[in-house]
């Protein structure tokens, strides 16, 4: 996915991510990708589908507070303010998703 973001493959990166939104996969990685795919609307300039994401992390995050790493707290630093603003962070502001095939 990161590698897709990188060559600016973002249709092919956000349909990885999407991958990423199922309650099978591990707290940190779902949530990497709904930022992620907050990230990548913005970028493709779809604004309200930003938010709506944005919105979706916050809300999976905020549901799980026995999460409190630094990296967590990143990840709702990121989506609270690309909430706000949109976001044109490269994806190396998410590394848990370089290990994201494809």
């Amino acid at each position: 996915g990161v590698v897709r973001w990188l060559e600016g493959n973002l249709d092919a990166a956000d349909r990885l991510f999407a991958t990423l939104d199922s309650s099978r996969a591990p707290f940190e990685v779902r949530a990497s990708g709904l930022v992620a795919r907050a990230m990548i609307a913005d970028q493709q300039g779809r604004r309200d589908q930003a938010k709506m994401f944005y919105r979706l992390s916050i809300e999976y995050i905020n549901g799980s507070p026995q999460y409190t790493d630094t990296y967590t707290e990143q990840l709702r630093s990121t989506a609270t303010a690309g909430l706000a603003q949109a976001s044109m962070k490269a994806p190396a502001q998410i590394p848990d998703l370089q290990y994201v095939p494809g």
